[in-house]
Formats: structure tokens, C-alpha cells, sequence
């Protein structure tokens, strides 16, 4: 049912309502039911025909669904309250778990959790630095290389070192 007041064409929906879900219980087709709304005297488009039929409304009205309606005014069963709730207190840490970790133990997809981010909660998202770290072999590795690299260019000067190709590895 749409909203209280709502007019097609000059007509109140509710005065159409019941008739058109008795028509649609019965087996009409929609064409059906606009001529024989016609024929009564209530002038109603498809569309909303269709959208009696399909109770488009009733269910957000009755507060019965799971999930936030967007700004284009759809439905998403997957951001329910309790889940951006829970991804808010997440988020608000002081040093906030990554998406993908967030998803998992959300049991949810890491798109799901990116969205709650920008569109439900709009808070600014901040990248962390990947941190680049050696490992004790790699250390070795390479104190042992640069040191081969300084004993064959030690006693060049650095004009040919610019200009000369050495095998050293420069």
C-alpha cells in the first residue's frame, strides 16, 4: 500500500486497493484489472496496479525487512543494523582490523563491509603503509653483495664509473 494520501489520477489509492487484490487473487491479468477498474469508474496506470499487487511499501512501512534501504531506495539485506553496528565499533578502534579481516569474522564479503564504510557509516577510509621488512638472510645477503660492489670500485674514481659499464653490478 502507498502512502496515506497518495492520489492516482485523482483517485485514492486505498478505495482501489482491495479491489485490485481480489482481481489479482482471482486470476486476472493486469490488463484485466485496469479495464474493469476502468469500468467502475477508477482511472489506474499499470504501474500502480503493479505496485499493489507486489505490496511495494507494505513491508518497508511494517518495519518486517532485514536490511537498509540506500538513497536510491532499495533494499539491502545484507547491511542490517546489527551488522553496521558491529563493523562501526570495528571501525572506531584505535587500530581498526583490515576489511578483509573485518569480513571474515563478519562471516560477510569485503565489498559488503567497504560499502557499510562509505555509504552507511561515511567515514573516511585510511590506507596503512605496507611496511617493508628483511629478513635476517636477506640482511646477510645484502651486507654481503654491497660489500663485494665497494671492494671492485673502490680505487675508481666516479667519473668512470658514470661513464664506464663495469661488472660489478652498477
Amino acid at each position: 500500500m502507498l502512502s496515506q494520501g497518495h492520489r492516482l489520477f485523482g483517485q485514492r489509492v486505498d478505495s482501489v486497493d482491495p479491489i485490485v487484490k481480489t482481481l489479482s487473487s482471482e486470476g486476472f491479468s493486469n490488463r484485466l484489472i485496469q479495464k474493469r477498474l476502468l469500468v467502475k469508474g477508477h482511472k489506474v496506470s499499470l504501474g500502480s496496479i503493479i505496485i499493489i499487487i507486489n505490496s511495494v511499501g507494505e513491508i518497508r512501512q511494517d518495519g518486517k525487512f532485514k536490511g537498509v534501504v540506500n538513497r536510491t531506495g532499495q533494499v539491502q539485506p545484507a547491511r542490517t543494523p546489527a551488522l553496521i553496528k558491529r563493523v562501526d565499533l570495528l571501525t572506531s578502534k584505535e587500530n581498526p582490523p583490515s576489511q578483509n579481516q573485518m569480513a571474515q569474522v563478519l562471516k560477510t564479503s569485503p565489498t559488503t563491509i567497504l560499502r557499510i564504510i562509505r555509504e552507511n557509516l561515511v567515514k573516511v577510509k585510511r590506507f596503512k603503509a605496507k611496511v617493508h621488512r628483511l629478513s635476517p638472510s636477506h640482511i646477510k645477503n645484502r651486507k654481503r653483495a654491497s660489500r663485494i660492489v665497494y671492494e671492485k670500485v673502490k680505487g675508481q674514481s666516479i667519473w668512470l664509473l658514470l661513464t664506464k659499464p663495469t661488472s660489478a653490478g652498477l
